[in-house]
Formats: C-alpha cells, sequence, structure tokens
C-alpha cells in the first residue's frame, strides 16, 4: 500500500507545474512523452486492478502457485523499476491520446490509483494466490500491481 502511496505522490511532485508543451515533450522520436508515459500507467492500472478484480471475485485463488513466486518481488521490482531497458508495451497499454490535456490524464491516474487502493483496503482475498497470464513466468497479479508504481520512474527522468 505505501508503494501505491508514495509513489502517486511522486508522480504528482514530478507533473505539478509543467505547461502542455512539457507534458507533450518527447525526448527522443521513439520514446515517450510525459502524457504518453502518464497515460500508460493509468490504463495499466486499469487493466491489472480490472484483472485481478474478475480473478478474485471469480474466486480463482491458487495458493499451491505461491512457491513459484517466492523470492521474486525484489527481482520485479527493480527490473520495473530499471528504465535502462526499454521493452515495448502490449498494444492495449500502449498511449493513444485517450485524453487530450495534461488534467485529464492526471484525473484518470488519480482515480485509478483510488479504485486499486480502495479495492486492496476492501478485499478479503489473498492477492498473492490470484494468477493469470503474465509476460514473466511464474509471477502473480499481486508482482503486476506491484510494478505499477515504479513505473512513474518513466515520468520523472523525461527532461525538457
Amino acid at each position: 500500500m505505501a508503494e501505491l502511496e508514495s509513489s502517486q505522490k511522486a508522480f504528482l511532485e514530478a507533473t505539478n507545474g509543467l505547461s502542455e508543451g512539457q507534458w507533450n515533450f518527447k525526448p527522443a522520436p521513439d520514446r515517450w512523452s510525459i502524457a504518453e508515459c502518464a497515460e500508460h500507467i493509468g490504463v495499466t492500472e486499469t487493466l491489472v486492478l480490472n484483472l485481478i478484480t474478475e480473478k478474485a471475485l471469480k474466486g480463482s485463488s491458487e495458493p499451491e502457485k505461491r512457491a513459484l513466486v517466492q523470492g521474486k518481488d525484489t527481482a520485479l521490482m527493480t527490473a520495473a523499476a530499471d528504465r535502462s531497458t526499454k521493452f515495448k508495451a502490449p498494444e492495449a497499454i500502449q498511449p493513444t491520446r485517450r485524453w487530450a490535456t495534461s488534467g485529464e490524464i492526471t484525473k484518470n491516474v488519480l482515480e485509478n490509483r483510488a479504485r486499486t487502493i480502495e479495492f486492496i483496503h476492501g478485499t478479503q482475498e489473498d492477492l498473492r494466490d490470484i494468477y493469470g497470464p503474465s509476460r514473466v513466468q511464474d509471477t502473480g497479479y499481486f508482482q503486476y500491481l506491484r510494478r505499477v508504481p515504479p513505473h512513474v520512474g518513466g515520468v520523472s527522468n523525461i527532461h525538457w
């Protein structure tokens, strides 16, 4: 929970007071702008939360898989925060200019984060026991959810 709250604060600190030009500045043609990174964060968090709630509400708990992911949290968090190696995001979570302004994008990110926090506070499910398709073998949705906050680094590392 602390990771979600601190990354929200970091997101707001990194984007507060930026002009629309700064939001939309691309450091290189093949790199995302702050607006695109923020859109990706919001869309990804929505997708992950939808996957988790769908699985949790269907009672798809698989505690026997917990041993497969044991010890992977640190490696996954490090990999998510490491911006030196670029990975192509799946098409569903790539930025497409779903929102027109920085205010709309920020509102989306904050609303998604609020839903995530509300879900975590309200669920009785052990999120470490909910699994689904992953690009990273033997990870659960708990790890997916933990990988969202480090992506804020993508926003704060863009210099205009």
